[in-house]
This record gives structure tokens, C-alpha cells and sequence, in this order.
């Protein structure tokens, strides 16, 4: 199961899930209708208005005030009021599948929030209030028409996982490096062809997707990245490897298919951990494959 799912249900069992829990207003239970929930406002800790293909969301929710779980998949909203900035308590929102273009500035107000997942929408810009939010632990922003991210993305200092996947990225910032807390970031699937100078400096991180982008060099691996495990680099234009690979000593899977790799640096041989490479569609000499599988028995090879 990718990671990122893995994370959204530790995070629903810590208390969040939709299954009934005993609280203060009696037996927690999720609320499907609004009229309902405003009658119970101050006991109703999860909302659900998924699916109902709503245009408009009623400002009413903001009333809402010990809300912890706001689900909104699956509507037609352009926009949230501005009253979604009162839900002080809420800690999970989930807005996937509407036609949002920009998340509202309020957004900032959300003190408790962990989870965002606004994937499928039409954002073409992430506001820089995101920076306020500082107990995000999850933003999934796949699937829109992102062009930038606002530096402010780095002051989100708790962020675990970072999917901006199947986007329109022409750059990532040079505050990224700041997410220290991060361990799982998707950057697939966009127009990126470089890299800032400090971006694999990101001590938690285990995960990363760059497939599909237009990379041609990658920046020096400045750091040791000891946690991380999973590099897909994928789909790009690379034509070179740095020496400074080396320094991912627990890397375990490096994806580099389809780009435009002449040779490997010989660094890749110290990689202890290393256990998978696929290498299919590029132009590596066999001589080169075949002095690494003689040095690395031990590492499965995919040419």
C-alpha cells in the first residue's frame, strides 16, 4: 500500500475515523444532513456532505464550531466561503473532487488541521496563508493546474507527506528544503527541469517521486538522506548521475528508466543497501551493466 494511504489511516485511527466513539453529547457519530448537524452544533465533531453534487457550500458550516472532520468529496464547488476559517477545531478536510481554483485565505485560521487532501480540483494556485498551518502533516494537492508553490510551503515545518503530482510545476522552491518532518513527496507528473541547489538535504525523507518530469541534471546530494529508501527519477532527460549518489547510503530502489543515461558513476557500487535499479531505455554500454552486476551480485538489474 503506497505510503501516503498508510499515513491517512494511522492518522484516522488516532481518534478520527468515522466509526462511533463515546464523547460528552453521547455516542460521536458522523452527520450527513446539515439541518441536523446545526441542530446538534455544539456535539458534532464529523460532517459528511460527499457525493451530493452541490454547487454551493452553505455558509452555515462555519456554525459548526467543534468540527473535527469535514468530508466535501465529490460535489461541484468552486469556491468555500470565507466561513470555513472559523472550524478552529477541525483537524481532517477532504475536498477532492471539485472544481475549486483557490483555496481561500482563511484557510490560515485553521489552527488544528493535519489532514488537506484537495486533489482533482482546478487549483491553479496554493495560497500563501498554507504557510500558517502549522500542523499539517498531509497535503495531497494532485491533480490540478499548479504552476508554483509559494515559498511559505516551507514554513509548513510538520508536513509528512507532499504530493503536488499530475501538475503543471515549472519549479519548486528553494524553501522545500525546510520540510524537515518530511518523509513522503511526489513531484510526478509536472514540467519541472531543474532542481533547487539544497533539495535532497531532507533528513526524514524516504520517499521520492520525480518520474515524468523534464529533469536534465540533478543538483549535488548534499546530505546523507539516511532515511531515504525509494528515488524514481524516471521519464526525465538525465544524462548524467553526480558522483555525490554516494551519499544515499539506505537507498533501496533507484528508478532512472527512459532518460538519457550514457553511463552509471562508479559510486554506485558503495550503495550498500541497493537492491533494485531499473535502468530499461537508456543508452548504457553492456559492458558497464555487466561490471556492475559483477561488483553487485546481490542488486536486482532491470535493462
Amino acid at each position: 500500500m503506497h505510503l501516503k494511504y498508510l499515513i491517512a489511516i494511522a492518522f484516522l485511527l488516532k481518534g478520527n475515523c468515522l466509526f462511533a466513539q463515546k464523547s460528552d453529547c453521547g455516542v460521536r457519530k458522523t452527520y450527513y444532513s446539515l439541518a441536523e448537524a446545526l441542530r446538534n452544533k455544539d456535539c458534532v465533531k464529523d460532517f459528511s456532505y460527499r457525493v451530493r453534487k452541490k454547487e454551493v457550500l452553505s455558509t452555515a458550516v462555519g456554525n459548526l464550531s467543534q468540527l473535527e472532520m469535514l468530508d466535501l468529496k465529490s460535489n461541484s464547488f468552486t469556491y468555500l466561503p470565507e466561513e470555513i476559517g472559523r472550524l478552529k477545531q477541525l483537524q481532517h478536510l477532504t475536498l477532492t473532487e471539485n472544481h475549486i481554483r483557490r483555496l481561500p485565505e482563511v484557510i490560515s485560521n485553521l489552527d488544528a488541521l493535519k489532514f488537506l487532501q484537495a486533489d482533482q480540483n482546478d487549483l491553479i494556485e496554493l495560497h500563501p496563508a498554507i504557510g500558517q498551518l502549522k500542523q499539517l502533516e498531509i497535503l495531497d494537492l494532485s491533480w490540478n493546474a499548479i504552476a508554483t508553490l509559494p515559498e511559505q510551503i516551507g514554513q509548513v515545518k510538520s508536513l509528512k507527506l507532499f504530493s503536488v503530482s499530475h501538475n503543471h510545476l515549472l519549479s519548486v522552491p528553494e524553501s522545500m528544503s525546510k520540510l524537515k518532518e518530511l518523509e513522503n513527496l511526489d513531484l510526478s507528473y509536472n514540467e519541472l527541469r531543474e532542481l533547487p541547489d539544497a533539495f535532497f538535504s531532507l533528513d526524514r525523507i524516504k520517499e521520492i517521486n520525480l518520474s515524468n518530469n523534464h529533469l536534465e541534471t540533478l543538483p549535488e546530494i548534499r546530505s546523507s538522506l539516511k532515511a531515504l529508501t525509494t528515488l524514481n527519477l524516471s521519464d526525465n532527460q538525465l544524462q548524467t548521475l553526480p558522483a555525490s549518489i554516494v551519499k544515499m547510503k539506505n537507498i533501496e530502489a533507484l528508478i532512472l528508466s527512459n532518460n538519457k543515461l550514457a553511463h552509471l558513476p562508479e559510486e554506485l557500487h558503495n550503495l550498500k543497501n541497493l537492491k533494485t535499479i531499473l535502468l530499461n531505455g537508456n543508452k548504457i554500454p553492456e559492458e558497464e551493466i555487466n561490471k556492475l552486476k559483477a561488483v553487485r551480485p546481490d542488486i536486482t538489474i532491470i535493462y
